[in-house]
């Protein structure tokens, strides 16, 4: 299966472990050495989202030190193989799992990625944005 290049300025789809690495690396590019906005919801309860403003990647804590990672599970008798990317900020840490949705947008003045989990069942999709800030001096 050939994997498209992901370019963080203009790329959609859904995470696979073969796309893991390059997903990684393209929130590595994006939020790196950048103080970002993170937005969390609820599909259920969009009136409500939890906003945490100026956060930075923090591999304090992190194995390995890497503030975001790909991680790989291997099937076990109770579990089939499976996938997330850690990432670790100032706030906490996210977990995005395999099968989400993701959005990178790029333009002169806004940078972001969209994040959505819909294979939640019940608990409604669970929604994350993170949105590159501006510090910018005028």
């Amino acid at each position: 299966m050939t994997v498209r290049t992901i370019n963080p300025r203009n790329w959609y789809g859904t995470l696979t472990q073969e796309n893991a690495e390059q997903v990684a690396q393209a929130l590595r590019d994006l939020l790196e050495g950048r103080y970002f906005t993170t937005v969390s919801c609820n599909s259920h309860r969009f009136e409500r989202p939890e906003v945490y403003p100026s956060q930075r990647l923090d591999p304090d804590g992190m194995i390995g030190k890497q503030a975001i990672k790909a991680n790989f599970f291997p099937a076990t008798k109770d579990y089939d193989a499976f996938m997330t990317i850690g990432i670790h900020d100032s706030y906490g840490s996210w977990s995005i799992s395999e099968g989400s949705y993701i959005v990178f947008t790029y333009d002169s003045s806004h940078h972001e990625v969209r994040i959505v989990q819909s294979d939640r069942g019940d608990r409604g999709d669970l929604v994350w944005v993170f949105a590159v800030e501006d510090h910018t001096e005028y």
